[in-house]
C-alpha cells in the first residue's frame, strides 16, 4: 500500500502506526520482472470494467505493461500499460502524450462504460472515446509489470484494483487514496501490495486470486515518495508576461520551489528560486492543499517558452515536479469566439476565443432545448487568445446523446452562440 489515506481516523492512524506496517510496493527493473496471476472466469472482462494502479515509473517506453489479460497474440484482453510518449494506453486508446513525470507518483485508471473507454491520470479525465479494443474471453493470465510483446515495466506498481463495473470519477478520487476493504462491490481483484516479503502477491479480496512474483522486488514505497505532492501546475500569457499557477495536494520537508525556463532555441535558465522570492517558499510539511502563482514579466511577445517546476527538500535534493508550456502573442483587438473544429465531432471539438479586454467569461453547452448540460469555462480571464476542448461529456461525467448542441459564450458584454454537431 503506497499510502494511508488522510481520512481515516486519528485512532486508526494511532494504531496503524504501532504497528509497525509497513507501505510495501513492488519495483519491477524494466527487463524481467512481473507478476502472473492464474486465468479464472471472473478474470474476463468483457462488459464494464475499471482497472486501476499507482505507478512509479523510473522511465518511459512504449508499452510498458502495467496491468494486462492480454499475453498471447490475439487474445485481446484488457491491457493498461504505457502510451508512446509518458501517457497512457488502455485497451489500445491513448491519452495526450507528456502527462506522466519520472519518479513521481501517478493514479491511473482505465474504464468502460457503456461501450465507452476513459482514461483517468491522478483522478483528472484525460481522454475518451468509443473506438478502442474490446476486450474478449481468453485463457491468459492476468499480469503486473509486462504487457503482451514482453515490454517489462521500469518502477514501482502498487495498489492495483480490478473491477467489473465501471467506475465513476467520483468514486475513483474519492477512493485513489485510501485503503480498501477488499469486500467493495465489484472489486473482483485486490493487491495492495502489503506482503512485505517472499514471491507471492495476495488478492485482498479474498476471491483467492493469487499471484506469483518473478523477479520483481518488494521495496517501502514511502521512502520513494516525493515530498511534494503536485495536483496542477499551468502558464497562461497575459499583457506580455506569463502568469504560472500550481497547486500542491500536500507538501513534506519542502523548502521551496525552482523556476527554469527554455524556448525551442535555448536549454533550460533558471529564472526564479525560493532562496531569492518569498513566494517560492514550500509549506514545509502540510497535508492539505495550497495554491502558488509567479509572474514571468520578462517574456518577449511572439515566442514559445516552456516552464519547468522543482522543489528543493530540507536535505537539498531537487525534484523535478512537471512541465508546461505557453505561446506569448499580442492582445487581441477584439472579443470573438470562433468556430469551433470539427464539427462534426467526435470525439472531441475545439473552441477558440479572444478576449480583448480581462473580462468575466462563460463559456457553456446547451442542448436544442435550451437546457444548459456542460460548463466549459466560468471564470475571469485576461485580455488573451484562449482555446477549450469539448469532449462530449455532460457536468455529471455522462457521455451526451449524439445531436445538435449550441456554444454560449458570454464575455463584458460580448455574446456568440453557435451549433455544433456531436455524431457517435
Amino acid at each position: 500500500m503506497r499510502k494511508i489515506g488522510t481520512v481515516l481516523s486519528i485512532l486508526v492512524l494511532l494504531l496503524w502506526s504501532t504497528s509497525n506496517a509497513q507501505n510495501y510496493a513492488l519495483e519491477f527493473n524494466g527487463s524481467s520482472n512481473f507478476v502472473a496471476i492464474p486465468d479464472h472466469d471472473n478474470l474476463d472482462l468483457t462488459g464494464d470494467y475499471t482497472i486501476e494502479a499507482w505507478i512509479y515509473c523510473h522511465s518511459f517506453t512504449t508499452g510498458n505493461g502495467i496491468v494486462s489479460k492480454y499475453q498471447t497474440g490475439a487474445a485481446d484482453g484488457f491491457v493498461l500499460r504505457l502510451g508512446d510518449n509518458q501517457n497512457i494506453s488502455f485497451d489500445e486508446l491513448q491519452t495526450p502524450t507528456n502527462l506522466l513525470s519520472a519518479n513521481t507518483w501517478h493514479h491511473v485508471a482505465g474504464v468502460i462504460n457503456g461501450g465507452v473507454c476513459y482514461i483517468y491520470i491522478d483522478g483528472s479525465l484525460k481522454t475518451s472515446s468509443s473506438s478502442y479494443l474490446h476486450a474478449s474471453s481468453n485463457s491468459d493470465p492476468v499480469c503486473i509489470g509486462v504487457d503482451f510483446s514482453n515490454r517489462f515495466f521500469d518502477g514501482l506498481i502498487d495498489e492495483v484494483r480490478i473491477w467489473n463495473d465501471a467506475r465513476s470519477v467520483t468514486e475513483i478520487n474519492n477512493n485513489k487514496n485510501i485503503e480498501l476493504t477488499g469486500s467493495e462491490s465489484g472489486l473482483v481483484a485486490y493487491y495492495k501490495m502489503s506482503n512485505g516479503s517472499g514471491t507471492t502477491l495476495t488478492d485482498n479480496t479474498g476471491n483467492g486470486h493469487t499471484g506469483t512474483i518473478t523477479g520483481a522486488t518488494w521495496t517501502v514505497a514511502n521512502d520513494l515518495s516525493l515530498p511534494v505532492e503536485l495536483m496542477s501546475f499551468s502558464a497562461k500569457s497575459a499583457n506580455n508576461s506569463v502568469q504560472l499557477e500550481w497547486t500542491t495536494a500536500s507538501e513534506s520537508d519542502n523548502m521551496g520551489f525552482i523556476i527554469d525556463r527554455k524556448t525551442k532555441s535555448s536549454d533550460w535558465v533558471q529564472i526564479a528560486s525560493y532562496i531569492s522570492d518569498n513566494s517560492l517558499k514550500g509549506q514545509g510539511t502540510k497535508s492539505s492543499s495550497t495554491q502558488y502563482c509567479f509572474t514571468d514579466a520578462n517574456a518577449d511577445i511572439e515566442n514559445n517558452y516552456t516552464y519547468r517546476l522543482s522543489d528543493v527538500s530540507i536535505n537539498g535534493d531537487v525534484n523535478i515536479l512537471g512541465t508546461t508550456s505557453v505561446d506569448i502573442s499580442a492582445v487581441p483587438t477584439t472579443t470573438q469566439l470562433f468556430a469551433a473544429y470539427p464539427n462534426p465531432f467526435n470525439p472531441s471539438t475545439t473552441l477558440n476565443y479572444n478576449l480583448a479586454q480581462d473580462s468575466f467569461v462563460n463559456i457553456a453547452v446547451f442542448d436544442i432545448m435550451g437546457r444548459q448540460i456542460k460548463t466549459l469555462v466560468n471564470q475571469q480571464q485576461v485580455a488573451n487568445q484562449y482555446n477549450i476542448q469539448w469532449d462530449g461529456l455532460t457536468d455529471a461525467g455522462i457521455t451526451a446523446p449524439s445531436g445538435t448542441y449550441l456554444i454560449r459564450m458570454q464575455a463584458n458584454g460580448y455574446h456568440n452562440t453557435q451549433k455544433i454537431l456531436f455524431l457517435k
